[in-house]
């Protein structure tokens, strides 16, 4: 009797350590401070007992809900959306945090400041925004919105006015 109550022990121990986890990782995405695939959110999602809310089709829009929140910036976030994009430099993953709280206070916690009302700022190759749409509030992480060949895309534009050639 005595073994099967250890080993309940440690499974529950095991299982908590486990979503603790899930919880520092997509904590740490979905404020930009580590890059991650969409496969690798909905993976942490998934094993933090959340569920899919809405996909649009493969590759494209999908939205989550968790049924524990996880805290971004002071705020607790269980809507999550994915959102596969792309810019003149190349693709990117927009990860929304739907929230209800004060912007400010967001602003505040994530160290951004405001420029002709937009809140944005950079960190490493992502972007962090704050922003404000019809039905919410949302903490954003373009992930992997620059890297050294959007750069020199970039670079490439700005000096020769052209498109930039295939970078093979």
């Amino acid at each position: 009797m005595h073994r099967f109550a250890l080993l309940a022990v440690l499974l529950t121990t095991s299982v908590a350590a486990h979503a603790d986890d899930a919880r520092t990782q997509l904590t740490a995405i979905l404020s930009c401070n580590t890059s991650a695939s969409p496969a690798k959110v909905e993976s942490l999602i998934k094993s933090l007992g959340g569920h899919t809310l809405l996909r649009e089709a493969p590759q494209t829009d999908v939205e989550y809900t968790l049924p524990n929140a996880v805290e971004v910036f002071s705020q607790k976030i269980t809507q999550i959306a994915v959102h596969p994009w792309n810019n003149t430099d190349g693709d990117f993953t927009e990860y929304r945090s739907l929230f209800t709280g004060r912007a400010d206070t967001v602003a505040r916690y994530a160290s951004i400041t405001s420029a002709n009302g937009a809140y944005q700022r950079h960190v490493g190759n992502n972007d962090l925004t704050l922003r404000f749409e019809p039905g919410g509030t949302y903490i954003v992480c373009a992930n992997g919105v620059r890297s050294i060949g959007k750069s020199i895309k970039r670079e490439w534009r700005k000096v020769t006015n052209e498109p930039t050639p295939p970078l093979n």
